[in-house]
């Protein structure tokens, strides 16, 4: 054998029919750094046309038309196993559970180096499957399925208009409802994912349940819920009128100019009192609703919640506003006294280039912007004041809103299936290598035995998790804090 001959692995089930004679149906692909043979199937066959090799009680010379001249051959009398009809000095022979590999998904990369070659078979079981499946006749109940999967993706399209989706939670939970159909009717078809299918079915069945516990419990306490709902809509609006009467004083003995002071306050008195008027005239209409919401419990709890998030944006939208209103003031003040600022020292922004050019004021120019920067100057602090109660405000039902999302995140991908095959060590969630020598002949010809154990708990919950749902993406502190101190929307 010449120095530049690669390593040579041959992959066989350790429960291989050994006292059969006839061909073994595999697969092999060249790596760069070795040649590696699959054997697919522990029993004989007699089609020699996706064979890697055979087993028989002597060698058979007129089998070398196989795999290009090279075939594996097992000698079923002393199960050696030898390449080409020829003796071979580096062998690598491993023994693998063929039951548990056409189960499993996913092989940790960095357990040992043969894990790239065992992800090689998982992937051909899993193609194999899919590929079985696909080229059978279709069903009527697949047919149906098909026409289904196309409709939810017409929906998708037309509640996907991003003006729509973008504001609404119930949208947004119908969007991702058909997204979710179609990913099981997908994976049903070509008999896929199978631990993800039973996950998401048990997830969803916790979901129901618990939406119509809810239903339950409103039924016995109907009066006491609305009256709740009806008594913290008042103590907000009469709450948020004494914040504003107390920012119109002197909040914690600061000196505002009191004209703007109280000119902001009234205004913001106005936006109240209008909404209280709106609400008023709406209530009959919202309790109606209510009922409807509790009632839509037998969806599950998680579409309650996405109701509740519309509600709670919708009762708030006067809060909303009055953010509005103070971030629009405190920014166009900063970026007016930035922009009076360069005047003193005799730059000016050029728009064109976008960039700080310098500049020659007249007198006239300067006095106009001295006076305009001392005024927005002293104005700022009243203007900060609201803006930093009223952004404290919509921070937290920015946080309220968040939690409403990632409860619905939670009871889609709950891992109450994956956790109980964990706790049983399933094979199904089987992904780490565990070597055992079987046979050793010399350092470069070795026989190993491979079994599987479960991977990590973490490792199984992103593996099993369904893969039209996306993880939470983390909050950007960086741009949500230069957004606060610039008066951006947020």
């Amino acid at each position: 054998m010449t120095k530049f001959e690669k390593r040579i692995i041959i992959f066989i089930p350790n429960n291989l029919e050994e006292r059969k004679s006839g061909f073994l149906e595999g697969f092999s692909k060249e790596f760069q750094d070795c040649q590696a043979f699959f054997v697919t199937n522990n029993k004989v066959i007699k089609d020699s046309s996706k064979c890697i090799g055979y087993i028989s009680k002597k060698d058979a010379k007129d089998l070398k038309y196989l795999n290009g001249g090279q075939w594996v051959h097992i000698n079923s009398l002393n199960s050696s196993v030898t390449l080409s009809d020829k003796p071979h000095n580096k062998i690598l022979k491993v023994y693998y559970e063929l039951d548990v590999f056409g189960r499993i998904y996913k092989v940790q990369p960095d357990a040992i180096d043969l894990g790239v070659y065992f992800q090689e078979l998982i992937n051909h079981f899993r193609n194999r499957r899919v590929t079985s499946h696909t080229n059978g006749t279709k069903g009527f109940i697949e047919l149906i399925a098909l026409f289904i999967i196309k409709f939810l993706d017409v929906i998708f399209k037309v509640i996907s208009y991003q003006k729509i989706i973008k504001y609404s939670s119930t949208i947004n939970y119908f969007g991702e409802s058909c997204m979710l159909g179609k990913w099981l009717l997908t994976s049903l078809i070509r008999r896929e994912n199978g631990p993800k299918i039973i996950n998401l079915l048990v997830s969803i069945a916790f979901d129901l349940m618990l939406g119509l516990y809810i239903i339950k419990y409103f039924v016995y306490y109907k009066k006491d819920v609305l009256f709740f709902i009806e008594d913290i809509g008042e103590v907000a609006i009469v709450t948020l009128k004494e914040l504003l009467n107390y920012l119109m004083g002197s909040p914690i003995g600061l000196k505002l100019n009191h004209a703007f002071n109280n000119a902001l306050g009234l205004f913001f008195f106005y936006n109240i009192n209008l909404w209280k008027l709106f609400i008023q005239e709406l209530y009959p209409m919202l309790l109606n609703y209510l009922q409807y919401l509790i009632k839509s419990g037998i969806f599950g709890f998680s579409f309650q919640l996405a109701l509740i998030s519309d509600i709670l944006s919708l009762t708030t939208f006067h809060v909303y506003c009055i953010y509005v209103y103070a971030a629009k003031l405190f920014q166009l003040q900063i970026k007016s006294i930035i922009s009076l600022w360069r005047l003193f020292i005799g730059r000016k922004y050029n728009p064109l280039r976008e960039r700080v050019d310098s500049c020659q004021y007249t007198q006239h120019q300067l006095f106009i912007g001295t006076l305009g920067f001392t005024i927005l100057l002293f104005l700022l602090p009243t203007t900060t004041l609201y803006y930093v109660v009223f952004t404290t405000l919509r921070l937290v039902f920015l946080i309220i809103n968040g939690i409403l999302y990632r409860l619905r995140y939670l009871l889609r991908c709950l891992p109450i299936y994956v956790t109980l095959l964990w706790i049983l060590n399933s094979s199904t969630l089987a992904g780490n290598l565990e070597l055992e020598l079987k046979q050793f002949e010399n350092v470069d010809n070795l026989s190993i035995t491979v079994k599987m154990k479960s991977l990590p708990y973490r490792t199984s919950l992103s593996t099993f998790t369904p893969d039209f749902i996306e993880p939470i993406n983390g909050l950007k502190w960086g741009s949500l804090i230069h957004n606060l101190f610039t008066g951006v929307l947020i």
